[in-house]
């Protein structure tokens, strides 16, 4: 049920989900944090950011996904640009495929302004 609301709040792209969408990546479920990662995404709103460079380090493979591919679909605050890509090389330097292939599509959603 948490799943299907993080992907119906990030469908209906409000930013009055914001709030609820960044405490869902605190979620035990790895599968919600996940979910709500995605969503962030779909906002598109930079004040999902400092949660979603959190969600990178997340134990769990899916939600780190899910935070690199949203990453890429916002616009980071020229201030915070270059931390980020630092932070998404470095996924995409990882062995942890993947989370790493994420990172490499959010890389270049950011370079190139090309999302999904």
């Amino acid at each position: 049920m948490r799943i299907a609301a993080a992907g119906a709040l990030g469908a209906l792209r409000d930013p009055q989900a914001l709030p609820r969408l960044r405490r869902a990546l605190k979620n035990k479920d790895p599968l919600v944090r996940g979910a709500a990662a995605e969503a962030l995404g779909q906002l598109h709103d930079p004040r999902a950011l400092p949660r979603l460079l959190q969600a990178l380090k997340n134990e769990d493979e899916f939600v780190r996904r899910a935070a690199a591919k949203s990453i890429g679909k916002l616009s980071p605050p020229e201030g915070q640009r270059g931390e980020i890509l630092e932070d998404l090389a470095a996924m995409a330097r990882s062995a942890d495929f993947p989370p790493a292939e994420a990172a490499f599509e959010a890389l270049w959603g950011l370079l190139t302004g090309e999302t999904d």
